[in-house]
């Protein structure tokens, strides 16, 4: 009910369900999911601070790594629409870190480079970007656009 209501744009009952489920099932993988969903319904809603405050407490009661790179990856999203770039990008970073999917290390680390990008330290972007494209195989999504990216930050020396 909570996914359907979320889905159709029903923000407040949406969240409501999720709250029930996280505190009905806290500490299971449907409470854990339930937490994520309830603060992507947050983000959704413009609750930006009270997203970041509960998703940063979430992600500290150490939940199992999928869903914690998944809590950081949030962050990252709610400090973008906040404008603080920098701190996204760690967020983004501290994600990549933790996921254990190539394909989730991957979409972090882009996400942490485009941040850095946006704060204005191309430096870290490279870095990051030289770093997926070092240690993921082509064929993972998200390499070919990290040698994009970086071509571009380099002027295409790489």
């Amino acid at each position: 009910r909570a996914r359907t209501a979320f889905e159709a744009g029903n923000l407040p009952t949406a969240s409501s369900e999720f709250q029930r489920v996280a505190q009905s099932f806290r500490g299971t993988e449907s409470g854990f999911a339930a937490e994520l969903a309830l603060n992507e319904v947050r983000l959704a809603s413009g609750q930006t601070q009270i997203a970041l405050d509960e998703l940063k407490k979430f992600a500290e009661s150490n939940p199992p790594v999928h869903y914690a790179s998944g809590a950081w990856s949030m962050m990252g999203a709610g400090l973008e629409n906040l404008k603080k770039f920098a701190e996204a990008a760690q967020a983004y970073a501290k994600a990549s870190d933790l996921a254990v999917e190539t394909y989730r290390k991957v979409d972090a680390s882009m996400s942490a480079a485009r941040a850095y990008r946006l704060a204005g330290k191309n430096s870290e972007a490279i870095e990051v970007l030289r770093n997926v494209v070092s240690k993921f195989a082509k064929d993972v999504p998200g390499v070919a656009e990290a040698e994009v990216r970086l071509a571009e930050l380099t002027r295409g020396t790489l």
